[in-house]
């Protein structure tokens, strides 16, 4: 018996071991699930404000493409484009004598990214793989960014490091439109064909610290629930190991009692007999009273009165 009980807490013991593990892969598996679909919103924020940014440059580049220009004072950090040079009405003077230089969508597009680089963290820069401007040559990044547009793709983002920070850059292409043959049709382009690209770079920190914050909350929310799970699993098992205890004991208690029985049933000295009521079958006697009745104990047990008195 005391075998048959130590197996049995042995296999009660591995059960519930297995029990708290598969509850711990659970609740790991949530938080890493959980923490995968925060790390994914954090990327989808980053890629959404980049082609934010994006539209913004192609629409204000439309409307200045679709106004052929606009004219703007010279000054010492807006001087006359030297790719206009050839265009007749490059520069021209007002009424008042103010002196104004023609602006292409390029070239405000370049102002408003060193603007922006300036008052952010937020980058643009416009690219191409036949650039007129050197400034605008494509990095190693966007050169393979514009390669994939060759290829049909409509988009190219990434995690990217940028002076040892991380920034989200993200690259569509732009098309050759009416307004971008004054600068660009020597270089054989037509409209619709790509001419190049706008690549923007959203830095992840801030985002970062959204989604160290999202990440903390969840490991507040996990490791308490799965104390709790863990805690209500020993709770379970101390408590069907202080009823087995109880069981054990009671039988322990049982038994002892039982031999307590036996032994004074089979030492008394007198013959002593238990006999099932209204069949006379006798269920147990000691050996005194066996050999009253010239029987083993064995073989009177079972035996009725009439089995006694008329053997066969």
């Amino acid at each position: 018996m005391i075998e048959n009980t130590n197996h049995f807490t042995r296999l009660q013991t591995r059960y519930f071991w297995g029990l708290a593990v598969a509850w711990t892969i659970v609740v790991v598996g949530s938080l890493l699930m959980n923490i995968n679909q925060v790390r994914q919103n954090t990327l989808e924020a980053a890629k959404i404000q980049a082609r934010i940014a994006f539209e913004k440059d192609l629409l204000y580049r439309r409307w200045n493409s679709l106004h052929g220009g606009v004219y703007v004072p010279i000054t010492e950090k807006t001087q006359p484009n030297s790719y206009l040079a050839g265009f007749e009405e490059r520069d021209i003077v007002t009424p008042q004598g103010k002196q104004l230089t023609l602006m292409n969508p390029a070239y405000m597009t370049r102002q408003v990214h060193e603007l922006q680089n300036e008052e952010n963290d937020l980058r643009g820069h416009i690219t191409s793989l036949d650039p007129l401007r050197p400034e605008n040559t494509a990095d190693e990044w966007e050169t393979a960014a514009l390669r994939e547009f060759e290829k049909g793709e409509k988009e190219v983002s990434s995690i990217e490091l940028l002076e040892g920070e991380e920034y989200l850059r993200l690259m569509r292409p732009f098309f050759t439109e009416k307004g971008c043959l004054k600068c660009h049709a020597g270089q054989g382009y037509q409209i619709g064909d790509i001419r190049g690209g706008i690549s923007v770079a959203v830095p992840m920190k801030p985002l970062l610290e959204i989604e160290h914050d999202q990440v903390l909350i969840l490991w507040v929310g996990h490791v308490p629930l799965w104390l709790i799970g863990l805690g209500s699993i020993l709770w379970v098992r101390g408590r069907l190991a202080r009823n087995e205890k109880n069981r054990l004991e009671s039988a322990q208690v049982l038994m002892e009692s039982e031999a307590r029985f036996r032994a004074v049933f089979e030492q008394a000295s007198m013959g002593v007999a238990i006999i099932r009521f209204g069949m006379g079958e006798h269920v147990r006697v000691n050996q005194r009273y066996a050999s009253m009745l010239g029987y083993l104990a064995d073989e009177l047990e079972q035996k009725t009165y009439a089995d006694i008195a008329y053997p066969n």
